[in-house]
């Protein structure tokens, strides 16, 4: 292992999670015009990113990320994958009741051109895929959320044409 590659690799995940930060809090709630579409596109790509780095290294900062505080406490992974776990739920209820509006923020959408039938399939997708990493801690919880995802509205990712990629 290259030292510099890790704590590059690090760096490009903090600069990432401090704009997702900023995204989630113009989309949110309390934001200025809320957009709860968009704020759920946002929470599913965080998902995403957090947990390939909580599988790395174990606690790392989730819940203060973008808090603009020099030191910020570091988040158990336990509490991190309690969250993702309610945050896909609450996400995938939002797109599912807003498939109608069918593409939004096509131009700014470089994963799947603003198709919600598309996020939500990725969501429940990463649903299932979180409840098969708790599922030698907590059998119960595990089995309950896999249940869900794979009965939930808007299906699972099944070939490659649902694949999630940044298109050049």
């Amino acid at each position: 292992m290259v030292g510099n590659w890790i704590n590059g690799g690090w760096g490009a995940f903090l600069t990432g999670a401090n704009t997702l930060a900023a995204i989630l809090k113009n989309t949110g709630p309390d934001s200025e015009v809320p957009d709860p579409v968009r704020e759920a596109v946002a929470k599913i790509w965080k998902v995403y990113i957090y947990m390939p780095i909580t599988d790395m290294f174990g606690p790392i900062p989730y819940s203060q990320v973008g808090s603009g505080e020099d030191a910020i406490l570091y988040d158990s992974q336990e509490s991190i994958y309690a969250d993702f776990m309610k945050s896909l739920a609450d996400t995938t209820a939002v797109l599912n009741s807003n498939l109608s509006q069918g593409t939004t923020f096509a131009d700014g959408d470089i994963i799947f051109e603003g198709d919600l039938a598309k996020w939500l399939k990725f969501g429940n997708s990463l649903r299932l895929r979180v409840a098969m990493r708790v599922s030698k801690v907590d059998a119960g919880k595990a089995q309950s959320e896999a249940e869900a995802a794979a009965n939930a509205p808007g299906g699972l990712m099944i070939d490659n044409a649902d694949n999630a990629f940044m298109k050049p």
